[in-house]
């Protein structure tokens, strides 16, 4: 990494820090003793205020009054950025849509002539293409709003009426959900945000229970921090060819485990989720081996024999 880089990185990394020591710049930096502190002096010469303790718990101590300089991109660095905004078509929505346009043009604004001409060449040859958003929703950055807020929510999710509390948002597989605690269900679920119809604070007075543990929630243990006890345990036995599909529609609570002759496909669902695990199993049916528990499989089955009824009588 040239040198200018590194020190603007080592800023960054003391930014809101009250002391370093040595060893930890060498550790992050992967630098040697001498070479750390020769970085040392570079950022005393750039006005980093730092004076060094001596002893066995000694370092270097930074200023309470030392404050970052404005940041400063390279071109490449704001096509970068411009890249990774553009990408972001794929979703119709987003709770910062507004922010995204903003921040694009303002870039924008700062680049050279000869730098836009090469933004607008890497528009037309660099691009990503994946699921794009099934559903424009309108209320995210709302729903954001009252996650931080950490405000129990009263919601017309499809003709029902549901007690939540909020907890997190993410797109996946084409789709915006949202992670919230059911007081009802006195469990955590997952709710499909084109689904809810309206949502205003609740007047009534609920609180999540402690066994719950929302305290350690974060998006990758989600699933564990759900009660098992309220939980359906399936799994899915797939030929090879359905691989591919798999991750193509791939959701972070449902695993899969390549075997000799295909693979296994597992996870869990709550009652209230049947119907969308219904629709996801039969996106494999070309592809499918086995269904296990067999009331999942005799239910799946009886779901496939009504649409076909279906189809006979309309073609009828």
């Amino acid at each position: 990494m040239k040198k200018t880089l590194l020190l603007q990185q080592m800023q960054l990394f003391l930014q809101g820090r009250q002391k370093v020591t040595l060893k930890e710049l060498m550790q992050e930096f992967q630098l040697s003793r001498s070479s750390a502190l020769r970085y040392i002096s570079a950022l005393e010469e750039l006005g980093v205020p730092l004076y060094s303790e001596r002893g066995r718990n000694g370092g270097y101590v930074v200023a309470p009054t030392y404050r970052l300089a404005p940041v400063r991109f390279s071109a490449d660095e704001i096509h970068a950025m411009l890249f990774a905004i553009s990408g972001m078509h794929v979703l119709q929505s987003t709770p910062f849509n507004l922010q995204f346009r903003s921040i694009s043009e303002k870039l924008k604004q700062v680049l050279p002539q000869d730098e836009k001409v090469k933004d607008e060449t890497l528009r037309k040859c660099l691009g990503v293409r994946t699921v794009r958003q099934l559903n424009p929703i309108k209320h995210l950055n709302m729903l954001l709003n009252h996650i931080f807020q950490q405000e129990n929510l009263e919601v017309i999710y499809g003709d029902k009426k549901v007690f939540i509390y909020p907890v997190a948002m993410w797109f996946e597989s084409g789709r915006w959900f949202l992670a919230v605690f059911d007081y009802e269900a006195q469990d955590l679920r997952v709710l499909r945000c084109h689904a809810i119809q309206s949502f205003r604070p609740m007047t009534r007075s609920l609180v999540v229970p402690e066994k719950i543990r929302l305290t350690d929630f974060n998006l990758s243990n989600f699933e564990q921090l759900r009660q098992k006890q309220q939980q359906h345990y399936f799994e899915i036995t797939i030929k090879s060819s359905g691989v591919e599909h798999y991750h193509s529609k791939s959701f972070s609570h449902i695993s899969l485990k390549l075997t000799d002759d295909g693979a296994l496909i597992s996870g869990y669902y709550h009652q209230e989720e049947l119907g969308y695990l219904l629709d996801y199993i039969n996106g494999f049916s070309r592809h499918l081996i086995e269904i296990k528990p067999t009331t999942l499989k005799q239910i799946y089955v009886d779901e496939i024999k009504m649409r076909l009824n279906q189809l006979e009588l309309e073609a009828t």
